[in-house]
């Protein structure tokens, strides 16, 4: 069995959740900073909102997290979390747009990228305000 090889580290379920809670709170908080703030900045009435969502994972079962929904104007972003158990990564949560979806990836270092598309092997590129300007760009 693998847990009995060398070096094997059995997985704490439960603080693999936590840790997806907490992450998602960082990413809202920088969804506040890169986007909020600018569209209130630039004279848009922003209105947010939270939205219960359950999640039902293998392992971790059924857990509560939110949408986030940013309303801007005739704008709106809805980030809805998906999964934290990823091969390779720690979780992602889609951020759905007027012209389509685009993916965001909590990566090994705990970091939020954004993936540029779905390929093999996924490309990620730095979750801030360069290149949230640029996927607004292509997806509005």
């Amino acid at each position: 069995m693998e847990q009995n090889k060398p070096g094997f580290k059995m997985t704490d379920w439960d603080l693999k959740k936590e840790a997806w809670l907490n992450s998602i709170k960082v990413l809202y908080s920088k969804v506040d900073k890169f986007i909020v703030d600018k569209f209130k900045a630039v004279g848009y009435d922003v209105k947010v909102e939270k939205e219960e969502t359950k999640i039902t994972e293998d392992y971790i079962d059924s857990h509560i997290a939110y949408n986030y929904i940013v309303k801007a104007d005739k704008y709106k972003i809805k980030f809805c979390p998906i999964s934290c158990i990823m091969i390779q990564y720690n979780g992602r949560i889609d951020r759905l747009l007027p012209k389509g979806t685009v993916k965001l990836i909590l990566d090994e270092q705990d970091k939020w990228t954004i993936a540029d598309r779905f390929s093999f092997p996924m490309k990620l590129i730095e979750f801030n305000e360069k290149n949230i300007q640029k996927i607004f760009e292509y997806y509005f």
